[in-house]
């Protein structure tokens, strides 16, 4: 049986391989280790299926500070680059030397002059990713790497933190094959160049292959287009009947229509705070033909260890006061994530992830933020309302959401498939339309299906596991 040796630096990602079952059909034919940060190790060894191996990653306690300096320049200077823009467009390259603000201006300079020069210069672009890998440490598991033997290495990311490139530089460094799974839809439009490639990426559909040979410089073998795991649930659900508990666990009529509302994140917290006031007003006041109840889905980082004290607690108690005004409300369903803590982190469930999946099937129509959710609305079938109006303040971005406008978004809104609200005043109307027509954007909805999850729907976690394990035992 093949031998694989996987690392998650963050939570998502964790989230991702585990929620997914990626993890478990890895182990169901092969022996697996699993290394993680310290912090995570003892959260979710109780969701680790049966099998894997849990080890502790070390690579913040050996880096020096000068190290982890100029990684930390290179590395910016590499999230800033994208080469070949004139074969394909990306718009996100040009929003995000817009919005780079290190706090340094000489370092600006600097960073912003090296990546427009990296994006158009292939030996500029050789140099840097030479210097960064250079300067990354390659023994730190040694001897974990030597004892397991491993005949594939896994990540997440291409090298988005110095961690995940020490990763595969070990890889590299003691001659063991590498691939990474990448685990989100934007990923390889929005992340800049990889700070170090794995020798395989596994990526959702053709949009995502071709912008890693075209603006990552993957060959085309490297490359294979396995389907979104996260996704299996959705498509499942589609061959089945609907649960009728739903309704009535929510003690909501069967005639009445429902709108299935995601906040979003810390980053869009003060666009929450405008934009909940609104739609929660919509079931007080009933401005629709039909009957309408909200069903309102709290951002699970509002529950995340962050909010234990400083701003993360703020933010939660801020947004804890707006939902008390309206727990009562006879139309409104106020739901939080199903999710464990436990003094450390937040583990998400199985059933967590099933439960929303049934939102977006139950529902009529779907509102959300700048978020997937568009996405698996369109697999329902079900009208998807993106919110782009209010801020989003993040440590990279302080900017109106209207103006949020990276490539994995873009593509999206090209298909024609999103009703886009861009100013509270276009709320009523585009929910009436919605809710009155939901038949007028099914064409553009299929058409964003078939472009964002075109393979192995329904199977493509199982599809993803195949794959590595192809990729771990084909000799090269």
């Amino acid at each position: 049986m093949p031998v694989y040796l996987l690392f998650c630096h963050r939570f998502f990602e964790l989230r991702f391989i585990v929620v997914s079952g990626i993890l478990k059909h890895l182990a169901e034919r092969g022996t697996v280790t699993l290394m993680l940060p310290e912090d995570l190790k003892d959260s979710f060894r109780p969701l680790i299926p049966e099998g894997v191996t849990l080890e502790t990653s070390h690579y913040k306690s050996k880096l020096s500070p000068l190290k982890n300096l100029v990684l930390n320049t290179f590395g910016d200077i590499l999230y800033l680059t994208f080469p070949n823009t004139d074969q394909l467009p990306n718009a996100t390259a040009q929003f995000h030397r817009d919005h780079y603000k290190p706090g340094n201006r000489l370092k600006y300079h600097l960073v912003l002059a090296m990546a427009r020069l990296a994006s158009k210069s292939p030996r500029a672009l050789r140099l840097c990713t030479a210097i960064y890998q250079s300067l990354l440490p390659k023994t730190i598991h040694h001897d974990l790497i030597n004892k397991i033997s491993p005949d594939l290495m896994i990540g997440c990311s291409f090298g988005l933190s110095i961690e995940d490139a020490a990763f595969l530089a070990e890889a590299r460094h003691h001659n063991v094959k590498s691939a990474v799974i990448v685990q989100s839809w934007d990923r390889t439009s929005n992340k800049g160049y990889p700070t170090i490639h794995p020798d395989h990426a596994l990526v959702w559909n053709d949009i995502m292959k071709q912008e890693c040979l075209v603006h990552l410089n993957f060959q085309d073998d490297q490359v294979h287009v396995t389907g979104s795991p996260l996704w299996d649930e959705h498509f499942n659900k589609c061959e089945k009947d609907k649960d009728p508990s739903w309704r009535s666990d929510l003690n909501i009529p069967k005639s009445a229509k429902v709108l299935f509302f995601s906040c979003g994140g810390f980053g869009s917290h003060p666009a929450n705070m405008q934009i909940i006031p609104r739609i929660f007003d919509l079931a007080r006041r009933q401005p629709f033909d039909d009957e309408i109840y909200i069903v309102f889905r709290m951002y699970p980082q509002y529950l995340s260890p962050v909010t234990q004290s400083g701003p993360g607690k703020a933010k939660k108690d801020e947004i804890e006061a707006l939902l008390e005004r309206y727990k009562d409300e006879h139309h409104i369903r106020i739901l939080y994530p199903q999710v464990e803590f436990d003094g450390k982190n937040f583990m998400p469930s199985a059933q967590d992830h099933a439960y929303m999946t049934e939102c977006l099937r139950q529902c009529d129509v779907s509102i959300s933020q700048v978020s997937s959710q568009m996405i698996e609305a369109c697999i329902f079938d079900k009208p998807a309302i993106n919110m782009e109006f209010g801020r989003r303040v993040t440590d990279k971005y302080d900017l109106e959401i209207a103006d949020y406008k990276t490539e994995h978004l873009l593509r999206l809104y090209r298909t024609g498939a999103i009703y886009r609200v861009q100013t509270p005043e276009q709320i009523e109307p585009m929910i009436s339309e919605a809710l009155n027509k939901p038949g007028t954007k099914k064409s553009q909805r299929c058409a964003l299906v078939d472009q964002e999850a075109p393979v192995n729907r329904g199977t493509a976690s199982i599809a993803t596991a195949q794959t590595l394990r192809s990729i771990a035992t084909t000799t090269t």
